[in-house]
């Protein structure tokens, strides 16, 4: 595998840090494309008061593609200042370069020189949007904050204003891409928001590259409250990703080993007694999968540090599969043409 290999995330929050932290291990061109919607704790302040873009997701994304995660340059950009409002000091940081530069994707090119990421992180808007939601129940909510930590389960989700428009480079980078990767994240208010813009959706719908949607192990919001498996895809395919998607990477919730954390078929409970709901897997949901043409990849996908979030080299390897297995019959293709 070499750089000439492209690989795009899509998605948003810690779940697709938590991807990336796969994805560095590929010799390959990474790029990052991240929701923007995001306007809680000290992300949703800074917005308000200084009209700057998301910064948040967007600097756990940097760190996770740093040169070094855990060097201290690294730690001070992710480090949080309890003494400074909660801020994430990555977080001023981008806004300074933002304020200094006038333009927010100076601001992000800077921090990767200076973190040396193996790979661009970029935003899949630079407008001011505000991500809207409809629940089961069909009542409305306005703003990404109050549509993840609600109460009820959401059935569809836009932006305002409407007219908003994407990062052009987003269904450049979409169009090249051997491997496209949606999630692991939260499904409406992360993973979601990035495919609302007509031309990335039209990017994914015509690429050649295999696209993998990683379901969320658990649901550690509320968003998306007792959904199974199944219900994620049907969610994607109704905003518009009906036969885009290949492959599906499914977490086998009782193939626990011996960890400190265990499941049942409600829920996952970490060491220390936490409990988060588990996202239903089952026989039934994989066959019905499979009979609408998806690849299944059912593996243990168990973090013991984090008992809702994906082991990043397991995602590595099963992902590592997926891509060679693609290069491989994009190869025969070309060979016969």
């Amino acid at each position: 595998m070499n750089r000439d290999v492209k690989i795009v995330s899509i998605g948003g929050g810690t779940g697709q840090s938590v991807l990336l932290g796969a994805l560095r291990n590929f010799d390959a061109d990474i790029t990052a494309i991240v929701s923007m919607g995001d306007d809680g704790g000290s992300t949703g302040a800074l917005r308000r008061s200084c009209k700057t873009p998301a910064p948040g997701d967007i600097r756990k994304c940097l760190v996770a593609l740093a040169e070094d995660p855990e060097s201290l340059k690294a730690r001070m950009f992710a480090h949080r200042m309890q003494g400074v409002f909660d801020h994430a000091l990555g977080n001023l940081m981008l806004l300074s370069l933002y304020e200094e530069t006038g333009n927010f994707m100076d601001a992000i090119e800077f921090m990767q020189d200076e973190l040396k990421c193996k790979g661009s992180v970029i935003p899949s808007t630079l407008d001011d949007v505000i991500l809207c939601a409809r629940t089961n129940e069909g009542h409305i909510i306005s703003g990404q904050a109050q549509a993840t930590h609600g109460h009820e389960t959401l059935d569809e989700i836009w932006m305002e204003p409407k007219d908003a428009k994407s990062y052009a480079p987003c269904a450049q980078k979409i169009r090249e891409a051997d491997m496209i990767v949606l999630g692991p994240g939260s499904l409406f208010t992360s993973i979601i928001p990035n495919i609302l813009f007509p031309d990335i959706l039209e990017a994914l719908k015509e690429t050649d590259a295999v696209v993998c949607f990683v379901c969320p192990k658990s649901d550690t919001e509320g968003e998306s409250y007792g959904m199974k498996a199944i219900d994620y895809i049907d969610i994607l395919n109704r905003h518009g990703l009906e036969g885009v998607i290949d492959v599906v990477l499914l977490h086998d919730g009782n193939a626990s080993g011996n960890s400190s954390i265990s499941y049942t078929e409600d829920s996952i409970t970490d060491s220390e007694g936490n409990l988060f709901p588990a996202v239903e897997v089952d026989g039934k949901q994989i066959e019905l999968m499979r009979d609408r043409g998806l690849e299944v990849i059912v593996d243990n996908f168990e973090s013991s540090d984090h008992p809702y979030q994906h082991n990043s080299d397991v995602l590595y390897e099963r992902l590592k599969e997926v891509l060679l297995c693609h290069l491989q019959q994009k190869q025969k293709t070309n060979s016969h043409v």
